[in-house]
């Protein structure tokens, strides 16, 4: 069922139940609170005693037995039965004298306005034919009168259509005002709606004008930004589904090279087919080498599904951090005595003490370290510094390779992403984004400035 479609069910059916409620109410608080008579019982009462007394014709004992009987039944009447020429022919209060003119003008100044006013007395004339005209007087205290009345009269059809016009527009305007209303916010809803059921999983974002404050408009605005949210999150899916992909083209390129070499070289050692015993060792030597290499393509992999999985935090503890990096550079001195790489490290002689997560720490020198290495080896320069300026350390590691174009900087720390002029070398391009999280995690950060064919530094900001 539609909204629109109750709403008219709720219109129609809160109406009738609103009349019903309105006669129900209206019946049952007369009936116990409202007692009395209305001019219009009185005359029923008058004309029907009228009526019965001309039947009777010259029959007088039967009309004053009428008379009395109606008394019975309505103590609170006093009826009075007068001739033509006002002589008294019986009246229930024991009344035989005639009416004069000014006692009977008196009794009827002010009708029918005396008919709601507390403490008057009703009068009310009626008549039938006998051999002369009959006249019936009856008066009453105002006090037996209903306190609540409320009567039309109506000449004509035209005259109900006179008050029944302004009556119905009284009673519909509410209901008119209210249908533009619901109608108006169901046009809402149905827009609401449809733009919700037009969105889907391609990232596509709605956006719905609506300037007004009530519920309908705040659903409105928390949709805008519903989906501008979908639509970010499907950029974002989207972006590691084209990353998923390269990752896997790049491990099958990475993976199938040295697979091959490893074949190659085991089947002619297996054959025999080596010439001496120098060439054997050499084969042995790219075959150790290229299973290494695959073992720490493999040892990354592991690395993404621990991020991934654990999402680490770090524990903090009170260290000396130039220590620790006096530790991690001796790892290097061999590798970077062999590679012809002049190391130049600047660290502080005395403690300077941080709150680490140490393996993290390490962790991410080490990866920026080897980056170094990998990268910039070429230009025969590692530097490693540590420096504290205004409550912060600075870690920085510098080489003087080929560098990083411009145009790659902002992409460098972004998972997966290798970049490919001047700086190829082994990895799945994860060392970075390590780096980068290990920073958020102690509150820090990282930044990077190269020039190419000079100088690349990264910079690891620490509180």
């Amino acid at each position: 069922m539609t909204l629109r479609t109750k709403m008219w069910l709720l219109i129609v059916s809160s109406t009738m139940a609103g009349f019903i409620l309105l006669f129900l109410t209206g019946y049952f608080i007369g009936e116990i609170f409202n007692k009395g008579y209305t001019h219009l019982t009185l005359h029923e009462i008058g004309t029907t005693l009228a009526e019965t007394a001309q039947e009777l014709g010259d029959d007088t004992t039967g009309v004053i037995a009428l008379i009395e009987q109606v008394k019975a039944e309505h103590p609170s009447l006093q009826l009075e039965w007068l001739a033509a020429d006002g002589s008294m022919l019986h009246a229930t209060s024991g009344r035989t004298a005639p009416y004069t003119f000014q006692e009977m003008s008196d009794r009827f100044i002010n009708m029918p306005f005396s008919l709601w006013e507390s403490g008057k007395e009703i009068a009310m004339v009626f008549s039938w034919k006998r051999q002369q005209q009959q006249y019936l007087y009856m008066t009453l205290p105002g006090d037996s009168m209903k306190n609540n009345q409320l009567f039309f009269y109506m000449r004509n059809r035209i005259d109900l259509l006179q008050l029944l016009i302004p009556a119905a527009s009284f009673i519909l305007a509410p209901y008119v005002i209210v249908l533009l209303y619901f109608q108006r916010m169901s046009k809402r809803l149905q827009r609401l709606n449809t733009a919700m059921n037009a969105v889907d999983a391609q990232g596509s974002t709605i956006a719905l004008e609506d300037s007004s404050r009530d519920e309908i408009g705040q659903l409105t605005r928390r949709f805008n930004s519903m989906s501008e949210r979908i639509g970010e999150q499907v950029g974002q899916i989207q972006q590691l589904e084209n990353k998923r992909k390269t990752l896997i083209a790049n491990l099958s390129h990475d993976l199938r090279t040295p697979m091959t070499m490893i074949h190659g070289y085991a089947e002619t050692l297996h054959s025999g087919l080596y010439r001496s015993e120098e060439e054997k060792r050499a084969y042995t030597d790219i075959i150790m080498r290229r299973s290494q290499y695959m073992n720490r393509l493999l040892q990354q992999l592991l690395e993404i599904s621990r991020l991934d999985a654990e999402q680490e935090h770090a524990h903090l503890s009170t260290v000396d951090c130039a220590e620790q990096l006096r530790r991690i550079a001796v790892d290097y001195v061999h590798t970077l005595e062999a590679g012809r790489i002049a190391l130049d490290v600047s660290i502080p002689e005395h403690p300077v003490y941080t709150r680490l997560d140490i393996p993290l720490f390490e962790r991410a020198v080490r990866n920026l370290i080897e980056n170094a290495i990998q990268y910039g080896g070429s230009g025969g320069y590692l530097g490693l510094s540590l420096e504290q300026r205004d409550d912060l350390l600075y870690i920085v590691v510098t080489d003087r390779g080929p560098g990083i174009p411009e145009h790659l900087h902002r992409h460098i720390f972004e998972r997966f992403f290798r970049a490919s002029e001047g700086r190829e070398g082994d990895g799945i391009g994860i060392g970075l984004s390590i780096v980068q999280e290990v920073a958020a995690a102690h509150g820090g950060r990282v930044e990077m400035s190269s020039v190419p064919g000079r100088e690349t530094s990264f910079h690891l900001i620490l509180p």
